[in-house]
């Protein structure tokens, strides 16, 4: 990763609840094997939620874009290269959703979809658990 790059993304880290990292372990995307499990994943998560007639109108009529965007996502957030910073992180997570009204519940179904396609695409409890 350039330099440039890694001071671009210097804010993520840090500490969240209870002292857990925002950020996984290095290392993990090839532990998990690669970019073809987060592709699984995505795929899988966003069937659902193609599927989920309440999530469904929080998001853009054609989802194509938005799977490869949150491949490169969670790739990037996993340890691969900054492929989503290079190419999306324009004005940040904040912005991105400061459109869409996101309520707990809905929150929590976007969740769920999330652990069930991390289920079916990540073997390792512990790697499963890792990224929650």
């Amino acid at each position: 990763m350039s330099s440039r790059v890694q001071e671009h993304v210097r804010h993520r880290g840090g500490l969240g609840a209870e002292g857990h990292a925002l950020t996984p372990a290095a290392g993990l995307l090839d532990r998990i094997g690669g970019r073809a499990t987060v592709e699984r994943l995505v795929e899988t998560l966003y069937d659902r939620i193609e599927a989920d007639a309440d999530l469904r109108p929080m998001f853009i009529a054609h989802l194509d874009g938005e799977r490869a965007k949150q491949k490169d996502f969670f790739c990037e957030w996993l340890g691969g290269e900054p492929e989503w910073t290079r190419h999306h992180a324009y004005n940040g997570l904040l912005h991105r959703h400061s459109h869409i009204h996101i309520t707990r519940k809905a929150a929590d179904a976007w969740l769920a979809h999330f652990e069930f396609a991390l289920r079916a695409a990540v073997e390792s409890p512990e790697h499963r658990a890792d990224i929650l």
